[in-house]
């Protein structure tokens, strides 16, 4: 089976890293996979090393930005450039399946809407505030996918609420590769920072607006300074966008706990950086998707704070792997990190638990086996 991608980004965060592990996890079943990814980048790489043939190219992506006079001027002309592309790699390759990986790519619908293909749209994201546009995607998603996979209970919903039908989705949860090393985590600490003493807090992933750094950074101002707990975040923030990097270090500068903070940015050997935190925390402040950082964790035996909304909901077990808090309450976040720094034990507990729970529901190879599935129904 030939299968072709159209992939939104060329780095390596959340539905970047899915993609990549889908596209291994294919050829491992002897499937050509062939990627179509707007720039050059880290995930193109590492595609590349699984032996994915990844060409870069027009990949049209809807979003709030192009909704002006200039955007919608030259977007036939980028659409004109996609479907061109895309008809030459399908020729050239063969494809059998039209996999487009997330809801912002449209070059993969539109292709399906001319040319008899089969097409499987991939959804990663909620966009519940994006009203207008919500409905150009439900008529989207009606009309020219063939197959519609969410990453989550919480996507579905959403999709359901845009107006497509619960017949047309199906839920499949990321998976994550579960060999991970167990090698001891001596003197991890001392690489970020902190000493081997110190309970580690880390928030990782992308810093934007909705992340919840400001949420973090107010529940762990109000926790006791005593207990030798200590704040790592981890990313970068999106190409363009530096200036949620320089509002997040000018408050870690004027907190009264600055220096228990260390601010790093994107680590390309993320299993290093997961041995010098003990305990994980995810306040979006928006509902996350699905919550690779989540598995991540958990794979890593690391228990998960997380607030109580969204896929990652689906994935934390509140006092079994973590806690859930309320969303967007600092108090409630600060009560949760509190119960949890308080017993080693409990921590050692919970890392166990969410180690089981990921190897039991999220291996790599049951959601390759999965997408695969849908790729063979008719």
């Amino acid at each position: 089976m030939n299968i072709l991608i159209i992939h939104q980004s060329a780095e390596l965060y959340g539905s970047d890293k899915t993609m990549l592990q889908l596209a291994g996890g294919l050829i491992s079943r002897g499937c050509t996979v062939v990627v179509l990814l707007p720039n050059d980048g880290p995930l193109k790489v590492s595609l590349q090393q699984l032996g994915v043939i990844c060409v870069v190219g027009e990949v049209v992506k809807l979003n709030r930005g192009m909704m002006n006079f200039r955007g919608i001027m030259v977007m036939p002309f980028k659409l004109l450039k996609s479907i061109s592309t895309i008809r030459r790699l399908v020729v050239r390759h063969e494809i059998d399946i039209l996999h487009s990986n997330t809801l912002a790519v449209i070059g993969g619908c539109l292709y399906r809407s001319i040319f008899k293909i089969k097409h499987v749209w991939h959804v990663h994201e909620i966009l519940a505030d994006l009203k207008v546009i919500n409905h150009l995607y439900g008529f989207l998603l009606r009309s020219y996918a063939d197959e519609v996979i969410c990453n989550s209970n919480a996507t579905k919903r959403y999709l359901i609420d845009i107006s497509l039908s619960n017949e047309r989705s199906k839920v499949i949860y990321n998976g994550i590769d579960l060999d991970v090393s167990e090698s001891s985590k001596i003197n991890s600490k001392r690489m970020v920072g902190f000493q081997e003493a110190d309970l580690v807090v880390g928030l990782v992933g992308r810093i934007n607006d909705w992340k919840g750094h400001d949420l973090m950074m107010d529940a762990f101002e109000s926790l006791d300074s005593r207990k030798r707990l200590k704040l790592l975040f981890v990313g970068s923030p999106p190409i363009g966008k530096d200036f949620y990097l320089d509002k997040l270090r000018r408050r870690i500068e004027i907190s009264k706990v600055s220096e228990c903070i260390r601010l790093i940015g994107f680590q390309d050997d993320m299993a290093r950086i997961w041995k010098a935190i003990d305990i994980c925390v995810i306040p979006s402040i928006k509902p996350e998707p699905f919550g690779m950082v989540a598995i991540e964790a958990m794979a890593h035996s690391i228990p998960v704070i997380a607030a109580d909304h969204g896929g990652v909901s689906e994935i934390v077990i509140d006092n079994y792997t973590g806690y859930k808090f309320t969303p967007n309450s600092a108090s409630s976040l600060a009560c949760a990190i509190e119960r949890l720094s308080d017993s080693v034990e409990t921590i050692s507990d919970f890392g166990r638990n969410s180690r089981a729970r990921v190897c039991d529901n999220f291996p790599i190879m049951k959601y390759v086996n999965n997408i695969y599935d849908v790729y063979r129904d008719e």
